[in-house]
């Protein structure tokens, strides 16, 4: 029995790379489908389901998913809809249009319906996020911690959303593009991908600051320590960076044409608020002054941004490099000015994947890692009954 263990092991070694993340993914996926299958006949009546109650596939395109087909049925409104009093009412304005139209190209196939095409694609874009988040992570550390970090991600506790009919594994995967193509220095193949990524989750200003932060530490580097780097290179990254600032403003821009409502989008983002404006009710800061008032919420936010400010100079976050460092570092900067503390945390947090990379270096016995695979597999079945399954406390309510 040892010698096969050894043999097995040594098999194992051996193996290229892409077998290894590959084997990791398919484990972690077959994991999530188990209890998924598991728990889906404890699923209440959903009112974003149709029909209400729905089968294992309409299980798994729950929440926001129903607002995705929504759009690869019948696209986008030209005409806002309004309740009685003419405020903006919920609509598919909300969502951005590169998951659901790239779901749509599989309707060329016959009998192929959303519910099948959405979480395949969701699933083949996992696997490629796993494989190119990999390779980012060789690019700072050796392959077995590179490998332990992708399995931090693929098991994370809200990771069964990377094969629900969500496009949260499709947006991971053009973030981990982009991230290695800046680490990488090859700036003009990430102006296309963070215009796509721009358009496939609202990750457009957290990616705009993270290219200009990597743009201002190549220019200091430049100017200040005498680094070489050519014209060519850094007017590809001067326009990656133009790339993706115009993109903050993209979709804002293509819902006000299309509909003729300047600020089309933010009045549909408004309507998943319980009244008033997208900007009261959903940046951080007003929701901390509406808590706790004018001077407590000042003071509570200030407390929490120098507590993330302070996370971001400990050395195993430094130490992911620039491009990591700052996409992790915008992105929460961002999710705590915008939203705070909420129900979707978990799942949003997973969009800072680098931070896999510090837990694995920083958890270098192969039994703790194993401990924190098997404590993050049980997770993902705790946030399938309370945070996915229609009845569940932390449902997600339809979140965009």
């Amino acid at each position: 029995m040892k010698a096969t263990l050894m043999a097995l092991s040594d098999q194992w070694g051996r193996s290229p790379w892409w077998i290894q993340i590959g084997a990791v993914w398919a484990i972690s996926r077959i994991w999530v489908w188990v209890f998924t299958v598991a728990i889906f006949p404890f699923q209440r009546a959903c009112p974003y389901t149709n029909p209400v109650q729905p089968g294992i596939l309409g299980f798994i395109t729950n929440w926001d998913s129903a607002w995705y087909q929504k759009i690869y049925d019948g696209g986008y409104p030209v005409v806002l809809p309004t309740d009685a009093v003419g405020a903006v009412e919920q609509n598919p304005w909300a969502f951005l249009p590169v998951y659901p139209g790239l779901v749509k190209v599989f309707s060329i196939i016959p009998g192929v319906t959303w519910q099948i095409a959405a979480p395949l694609v969701a699933l083949v874009a996992s696997l490629g996020f796993a494989l190119v988040a990999y390779q980012l992570f060789r690019l700072k550390v050796d392959h077995a911690t590179a490998l332990v970090a992708v399995a931090f991600v693929v098991f994370a506790p809200a990771a069964p959303v990377l094969q629900y009919g969500y496009a949260e594994s499709l947006a991971l995967l053009l973030v981990a593009v982009l991230l290695y193509l800046l680490a990488t220095e090859r700036y003009a193949w990430g102006i296309p991908v963070v215009l796509v990524a721009d358009l496939t989750r609202p990750i457009a200003a957290p990616l705009a600051l993270t290219c200009l932060i990597v743009a201002g530490v190549v220019v200091y580097r430049r100017i200040r320590k005498h680094q070489e780097i050519s014209a060519g290179k850094l007017v590809a990254l001067g326009s990656l960076c133009l790339a993706s600032v115009i993109g903050v403003g993209l979709w804002p821009m293509i819902a006000a044409a299309v509909t003729g409502v300047p600020d089309a989008y933010f009045q549909t983002e408004g309507a998943w608020q319980v009244a008033g404006s997208q900007l009261q009710h959903n940046v951080f800061l007003f929701s901390m002054m509406v808590a706790y008032g004018p001077t407590g919420g000042l003071v509570m936010a200030a407390l929490l941004f120098v507590l993330l400010g302070a996370f971001m100079t400990l050395e195993p976050v430094r130490r992911l490099g620039v491009v990591m460092w700052a996409w992790v570092g915008a992105w929460l900067g961002y999710q705590l000015l915008m939203n705070g503390m909420g129900r979707a945390d978990l799942r949003l947090t997973m969009t800072a994947f680098p931070l896999a990379l510090v837990a694995a270096t920083m958890i270098r016995r192969r039994w703790a890692r194993l401990i924190v695979v098997a404590v993050f597999a049980l997770m993902q079945i705790g946030w399938i009954w309370f945070s996915w399954r229609c009845g569940g406390p932390g449902a997600p309510h339809a979140d965009p």
